[in-house]
């Protein structure tokens, strides 16, 4: 539970830790990945040059970092705006990292930061619950084994009126690709919402 309750203290978000640690190396951290990344729109492709330079615990975004861009995307699409650098902080900050970035984000994580910005998420397990559910929300971040190695991956998924829309669920995606629930596979969790899509769906796709 260290991950959620940061040692009983509850989950801290972003506003409230750049106000009370301006010289907390994390904060040195933050505004170095916020100068670096300002574009603001969907990301879609993990593995950008840019995402070289970004940093999440002692790793990249380029290689650890998809459950910051599932957060990223799902609060742009939700919310119409998001900042990636704000939610690597609060991830870091709350102890929401495994192995200090090594394996991603904690599923605790994730569940932590969707709360604490007041998401009103459900959660589903296993691929066969996943299927049937996220056809029913506006959106949702999946959880999911990599079929080829030991490895997981989040990634973001939008539900339109034209069906199932996913965001970085490959490598070198270029862009939103549909998603067709039946072609899932080894869905752990799946961390759905019904708050309305506000942002365009067709809005810039980050490319560099």
């Amino acid at each position: 539970m260290r991950n959620l309750l940061r040692l009983g203290r509850g989950w801290i978000c972003a506003d409230d830790i750049l106000a009370s640690a301006s010289k907390h190396r994390r904060i040195e951290k933050y505004h170095k990945n916020a100068a670096l990344f300002d574009q603001g729109g969907k990301i879609c492709n993990q593995e950008l040059e840019i995402f070289k330079k970004i940093s999440i615990g002692s790793f990249s975004v380029y290689g650890n970092g998809c459950g910051a861009l599932a957060l990223y995307n799902l609060t742009l699409m939700t919310r119409g705006k998001a900042d990636l650098a704000q939610i690597i902080l609060e991830l870091e900050y709350n102890h929401a990292l495994r192995l200090n970035g090594l394996f991603g984000v904690s599923p605790h994580g994730i569940e932590g930061y969707l709360k604490a910005h007041k998401f009103d998420i459900e959660i589903h397990s296993g691929t066969k619950a996943c299927r049937k559910s996220i056809e029913q929300y506006t959106a949702a971040i999946l959880f999911v084994r990599n079929r080829h190695s030991l490895g997981e991956h989040y990634y973001c998924v939008i539900n339109t009126a034209d069906g199932l829309f996913s965001m970085n669920r490959f490598c070198n995606q270029s862009g939103a690709v549909r998603l067709n629930p039946a072609e899932l596979h080894g869905v752990k969790k799946a961390y759905c919402t019904k708050t309305p899509i506000v942002s365009r769906f067709n809005n810039h796709t980050v490319t560099r």
